[in-house]
């Protein structure tokens, strides 16, 4: 399934990141293909070629489409999401028919198509799976109280959800930052690696024995990842959404 043709090129530049995140996924959950090709009931070489964005190896793009929504609802993805907008894709490459679209009223470019097609893909697997955003800032440490500290401590363990990054702060930003109480202040390096929600899924759910079952993801709350509070704080703290009520 190649061809030299700008909509392939960029069809199967979007099949190989699709499948390159499928197969950071998998490592994450520390499993073989080979056990979850059995588990599917689809050939290993199937899903490997997902992985390497090599669809040729699969005989039909209608069953390249369906593999790919039962590989990715595995991951704990969803799957009608991320293979529902390949048809365009698909289509780009050479091989047998996909599946015929309705006829619409006006004619659309076919490149257009293909990109808009790629980007909804693409847009599902970067919320759900983008691993690798590492950022480097300087981080200012002034000292603060423990109670200060223990404060925004326990308003993230109460409220999960503040530590995302979309929080309205209502422009009340606090002052201190959670040092330990024996900070003298100054100014060092912390890099950050920014988990994805697939990442942190896969961490709480191997944290809970998949108790759910390998093919579901959960979040266990109640398990205690050491320095996690302390780099969440520090993220916290660089996005400027702590607020002033926390220290009250």
């Amino acid at each position: 399934m190649t061809s030299n043709s700008p909509n392939a090129a960029a069809a199967e530049s979007a099949i190989r990141r699709i499948g390159t995140e499928f197969g950071r996924l998998r490592s994450l959950r520390g499993e073989r293909l080979e056990d979850i090709a059995t588990y599917l009931d689809i050939k290993a070489t199937y899903l490997f070629g997902i992985e390497q964005g090599d669809l040729s190896v699969i005989p039909s793009k209608r069953d390249a489409k369906a593999m790919v929504r039962t590989y990715a609802n595995y991951l704990g993805l969803d799957g009608e999401a991320i293979a529902g907008p390949m048809d365009p894709i698909i289509a780009s490459l050479r091989g047998d028919k996909a599946p015929p679209e309705p006829v619409k009223t006006r004619r659309v470019d076919r490149t257009s198509v293909a990109i808009l097609a790629t980007a909804a893909v693409l847009g599902v697997l970067v919320g759900w799976t983008s691993i690798g955003d590492v950022e480097q800032f300087d981080l200012i440490a002034p000292p603060v109280t423990a109670d200060a500290a223990d404060a925004i401590e326990e308003e993230i363990l109460e409220e999960p959800a503040a530590a995302g990054a979309d929080i309205d702060t209502g422009g009340e930003i606090a002052e201190a930052v959670a040092e330990p109480a024996a900070a003298t202040g100054g100014s060092r390096k912390q890099t950050w690696h920014f988990p994805s929600r697939a990442e942190c899924m896969v961490c709480h759910s191997r944290a809970a024995n998949f108790v759910l079952g390998l093919s579901t993801l959960q979040m266990n709350r109640e398990h205690n990842y050491g320095g996690v509070t302390d780099n969440q704080l520090r993220v916290l703290e660089r996005l400027e959404v702590f607020r002033v009520s926390w220290l009250d």
